[in-house]
């Protein structure tokens, strides 16, 4: 959320500096839109100053200098956006330790997939249409796996029993091993058959 206000706030800045109209009403626009983060209502300042903006002929080049001259504002990566409103009051009710965990993981996963599908669902967190999802649990986080369709070498990498659904638990973000979860999604999204979905 830092790091959300703060490109907003950047987008805001370089509309101060900016200096033609085009220009400022491209950097508000930016800035009301990174802002849907945590208030879905900046659609409506963004879309408004967007609207300002294109009646001027000098819309574009005034866009390439905000993005040239400001170029923060541009950087914000998938898992830092288009957060479901649940998802997040999901994320920011956890205790610290679960909360970065989850934060962390959650990158993992949107490096990993491509337009990572995110929702909450089940009480916990559901990801690439409930192939995955992501509970925080007393002491640690747990992510479930979707193992309909694995072999069975395949499924005894994760723990647990469950026919479709088993998972792995992680207690701490220096116990994340980042290339064995990778290679864990990669197998379950191209080969799992979710049952649930």
């Amino acid at each position: 959320m830092k790091e959300v206000r703060q490109l907003s706030l950047n987008a805001h800045a370089a509309a101060r500096e900016a200096k033609t109209d085009p220009a400022c009403f491209a950097a508000r626009a930016a800035g009301h839109a990174i802002a849907t983060w945590h208030v879905p209502t900046h659609a409506l300042g963004a879309s408004w100053y967007a609207e300002k903006a294109k009646t001027k002929k000098t819309f574009r080049p005034a866009l390439r200098y905000v993005i040239k001259n400001f170029p923060k504002i541009s950087k914000l990566k998938p898992w830092q956006n288009n957060l479901d409103q649940k998802v997040k009051q999901y994320i920011d009710k956890q205790e610290p330790l679960q909360k970065k965990i989850i934060l962390a993981l959650r990158k993992i996963f949107f490096e990993t997939i491509k337009n990572c599908e995110e929702k909450f669902n089940w009480g916990v967190i559901s990801l690439d249409k409930n192939r995955f999802y992501l509970a925080g649990l007393k002491e640690k986080v747990q992510v479930g796996f979707a193992v309909s369709g694995l072999s069975k070498k395949e499924i005894e990498e994760f723990e647990g029993s469950g026919k479709t659904m088993r998972h792995i638990k992680i207690k701490s973000i220096e116990s994340i091993d980042k290339k064995k979860i990778i290679n864990l999604i990669k197998m379950v999204h191209k080969k799992s058959k979710c049952q649930a979905c």
